[in-house]
């Protein structure tokens, strides 16, 4: 092996990180570790590289491989070193030991991180000190204490107060250690000690609030919660624990309160859910907290044990709520109750929970699949068949799943209608079977999370449509690729929709709703070939044909390459070749010649996969719901972009329908088809082409419904005396008379201004909604007919053409008008007098808005007539005296 210089090393090693930290940058932390395992091979010593890979290692929870390059790092390092890599692998390696529960080990690596900051630098370097504070912090909250390293922490802590009697921390750190062993006064003590050095310490007044919490002393506690939230008024732990006082004083509403301003910001948070459900159950309001307990489920299935030891509260609960719907609702809560005794082997303390949910909603068709899986894992296979044969009798139209949503749907009106948010909320309600009350009960950001999750988890996707949007993108195409010697080569690529069809598919066949064929396919099948093999660190695959055999030594997305038995070259076989055959189940009639012999190896291991696949039992899956949305669908060219696969959206046409149909793609040849679980929803914006325009074999197959300006969703919202909803109102009535109700503008322009507290940030924001986005909407509608938008915003004085005193725009007439007008002379502009030419108005933006005036004048016709009123004083002023100059002169 040629030895490498080190400029050559430097920039090998620059070329590896490079390459691994743009894998870790987009979490695709398997490729990074690959990619640093490579350079590890070459240069095994690198600090840098062993400390990134081992942070991938942890990232990954892969913790003791993690371990052992810290434990390295350590190891090769000489005994004087400081740097940041060194000092943090010890933290990182106490950080691990405590995970793996071995809190001496971690003590141990935790005091060496304590040793370099306190021998190694200045005890005045304040941000050294700082990271010391951290890393104790970290040592005192993994450690189980004991009473032995009780004293030995009270010990550690009262010398590192001697060095630096005013940091906060340290007192902060003392009065937990003192609250952990219930010495509360030496805790107020510590506590009281850090709000000396800061008083405005949240943490430490939230701390000292629990001490006097726990001493039953609710008024103290109270106080100090109150200190904490006038500095941080959005701190939702102590929200909560300032509930927790109120449920303890029996002030129920005044506990409500607090759990829903802690909720407020962190509106998935189980610990919040379930005291409100408590709270709820003393006021008796069944129905809301049947509600928190189901959200806490639905976010966290651990939450389940908790809400298990309380079953019989639920029942209770049920029994007691008004609303019959609750029984249907709810059932889920039993069923996920049963699916974490499933998971975990306890079949028959599943059944009865699955009996539960069956008993509120005898339909439930998850509760009973479940059901009969785990009874034919107790033997019980009788009973087993019974479930299925009652849930193969079932009408799906009455089962928990179908709660009658279109299939495909357009979401169509003006702009700022909530169009985009909407299909959001819809995906989620669809996706999680959801009712209309269910999904108004779920705040905006609740919604907008779970729809996160969905879309993490695959189950939706989100595109919008353009003019240049084509079949190839959508549903598949040819895709130029180079490889490494820079071949070019062509590769079918999927496109959004026939990737999500795939998805949909996939799990429509591998739930109990269907008897469809399970053949893997190729990729599926080619991953489970390839999967233990690790090309990268030299290993190889050996594939057997019928009279010798070959070695796999590298894949690509495009070719597969490989050494003969005998010789050293370089060989290479095609994948989109071998996906061919495959789909195809034979290599005869596709390829002849000395290559179909490797082709045949590859083919047959393949089909032995399959096989085994195939006869192997599959783990039962929910049936899931997936969507696509399709933002500004009418901006695309349907006929296009969808070609002969249109017919396949209507519902009678998916798969799994009576009717169903199928077509062989244009360019992979497979057989596509659109399962009936995936669900598509388009929106329109009525004001960029009218709905008359829309493709008519579009408007065939979706269901279209119209989403308009709701002034209503505003009528709570004041800003400085304007009433934002009064205001929408007369905009839009203008609009509709103008240029037609197609073009008035969406409430959702201004929703924005519920989230800002301060009225002068509000009236800013106001006034930036209209400089940017209200007023170039206007510009668009009336093709820049500035007197028409002057009349939409009543910006249109009286006389105001005729009164030529009005030069300019910083008269007081114009403080109060959104859009400004002047007269402009011709004699002014161009210098003489001309019949040819007029006086002529020119139009701005009011720069300088700052009254509330401008915008309540556009509903209010009172502020219209005081400054008609104005201006026609001020001409019968000129006009008297004018008279009176006419009269001295004569």
């Amino acid at each position: 092996m040629v030895k490498q210089s080190k400029l050559e090393i430097k920039y090998n090693l620059m070329d590896i990180r490079s390459n691994a930290k743009e894998y870790v940058k987009m979490k695709e932390y398997e490729k990074a570790k690959i990619v640093f395992a490579k350079g590890l091979k070459e240069y095994p010593n690198d600090i840098d590289l062993l400390y990134n890979m081992a942070n991938v290692c942890k990232i990954l929870e892969e913790y003791e491989e993690a371990l052992k390059y810290y434990i390295k790092i350590i190891e090769i390092s000489p005994p004087d070193c400081r740097t940041v890599n060194y000092i943090y692998s010890h933290k990182y390696v106490g950080d691990i030991y405590c995970i793996l529960e071995n809190y001496e080990e971690a003590l141990k690596y935790y005091e060496k991180v304590g040793a370099f900051y306190s021998t190694a630098y200045d005890k005045n370097d304040y941000q050294i000190w700082g990271d010391y504070d951290y890393h104790y912090g970290e040592k005192g909250s993994h450690i189980k204490i004991t009473q032995s390293t009780y004293n030995d922490l009270l010990d550690f802590l009262s010398k590192t107060i001697q060095l630096w009697q005013n940091n906060k921390l340290l007192y902060f750190y003392k009065g937990n250690l003192y609250r952990y062993f219930t010495e509360y006064e030496k805790a107020l003590e510590c506590y009281n000690k850090a709000l000396d050095v800061d008083s405005k310490y949240t943490v430490v007044w939230c701390n000292k609030g629990n001490v006097y919490h726990n001493m039953k002393e609710y008024e103290k506690a109270l106080e100090c919660y109150n200190k904490a939230l006038d500095v941080d008024s959005k701190y939702t732990v102590v929200w909560c624990n300032k509930g927790n006082v109120y449920h303890n004083m029996k002030e129920y509403e005044k506990a409500l309160e607090c759990y829903n301003k802690a909720l407020d910001v962190d509106s998935e948070n189980v610990i919040y859910l379930h005291h409100k459900a408590i709270t709820l159950e003393w006021l008796g309001r069944y129905e809301k907290a049947l509600s928190c307990y189901y959200k806490a489920l639905k976010l966290y299935t651990g939450y389940s044990y908790i809400l298990d030891n309380s079953r019989d509260t639920i029942d209770e609960l049920i029994i007691n709520s008004n609303d019959k719907g609750v029984s249907i609702s709810y059932s889920f809560l039993w069923s996920i109750l049963g699916d974490q005794y499933h998971e975990y082997g306890r079949y028959g303390e599943a059944i009865i929970r699955y009996d539960k949910a069956i008993k509120l909603n005898p339909n439930h068709i998850d509760a009973l699949r479940h059901k009969a899986i785990a009874l034919e894992k107790l033997g019980r296979y009788e009973e087993a068949k019974e479930c299925y044969e009652q849930i193969k009798g079932m009408d799906m139209e009455e089962t928990a799943y179908d709660l009658d949503y279109p299939l495909n749907q357009i979401l169509y009106g003006p702009p700022g209608t909530g169009k985009t948010y909407n299909t959001i909320a819809k995906a989620v309600q669809i996706i999680d079977n959801l009712d209309e009350n269910q999904i108004k009960e779920m705040t905006r950001n609740e919604i907008i999370q779970r729809y996160e999750e969905l879309k993490e988890n695959g189950q939706i996707e989100f595109i919008t449509f353009h003019q240049s949007y084509s079949y190839e993108d959508f549903i598949e195409g040819i895709n130029p690729e180079t490889d490494e010697q820079g071949n070019i080569s062509y590769i079918i690529k999927d496109g959004i929709f026939k990737e999500i069809c795939n998805k949909a598919l996939k799990n429509y066949k591998n739930s109990n709703n269907t008897n469809l064929n399970n053949r893997l396919d190729f990729k599926e099948a080619f991953e489970k070939l390839t999967e233990d093999t690790n090309f990268i660190d030299g290993e190889t695959l050996k594939i057997e044909t019928k009279q010798s055999y070959y070695n796999i030594t590298d894949v690509t997305n495009t070719t597969i390459r490989f050494d003969k038995k005998n010789g050293s070259s370089k060989h290479s076989l095609c994948i989109a070749t071998l996906k061919d055959m495959y789909n195809h189940k034979t290599t005869d009639k596709i390829l002849t010649g000395g290559l179909k012999t490797y082709y045949d190896g590859l083919l047959n291991k393949l089909n032995n996969i399959n096989e085994i696949s195939e006869n192997t039992p599959k783990k039962v899956e929910n049936l899931k719901n997936y969507v696509l949305i399709i933002d500004e669908i009418n901006r695309g060219n349907i006929s296009k972009i969808f070609g002969e696969l249109i017919t396949l959206l209507e519902e009678d046409k998916r798969i799994g329908d009576k009717n169903e149909i199928r077509t062989t793609l244009p360019y992979s040849q497979d057989t596509f088809g659109v399962p009936n679980n995936l669900y598509i929803i388009g929106t329109m914006n009525t004001a960029d082409r009218s709905i008359a325009l829309i493709d008519t074999a579009l408007r065939r197959r979706f269901h279209f419904e119209e989403i308009m300006p709701n002034s209503e969703l505003l009528k709570d919202l004041v800003v400085k005396d304007i009433n934002i909803s009064k205001m929408l109102t007369a905009i839009n009535q203008r609009i509709e008379y103008l240029y037609g109700r197609d073009q008035t503008i969406g409430h959702a322009y201004f929703m924005n201004l519920f989230d800002i507290e301060d009225e002068d940030e509000q009236f800013k924001e106001l006034i930036n909604i209209f400089e940017n986005k209200i007023i170039p909407l206007l510009q668009e509608y009336s093709h820049e007919n500035w007197e028409n938008i002057q009349i939409i915003l009543r910006d249109h004085y009286k006389h105001f053409k005729l009164n030529k005193e009005l030069k300019e725009y910083d008269d007081e007439l114009q403080n109060n008008r959104l859009i400004q007008s002047k007269i402009c002379s011709k004699m002014d502009l161009i210098g003489f007098d001309h019949d040819d030419y007029e006086d002529c108005i020119t139009y701005r933006v009011n720069p300088n808005i700052n009254s509330s005036e401008a915008f309540i004048k556009i509903y209010d016709g009172n502020i219209i007539k005081d400054i008609n009123k104005t201006i026609e004083n001020k001409e019968n002023k000129e006009n008297k005296d004018k008279k009176d100059t006419d009269r001295d002169n004569i």
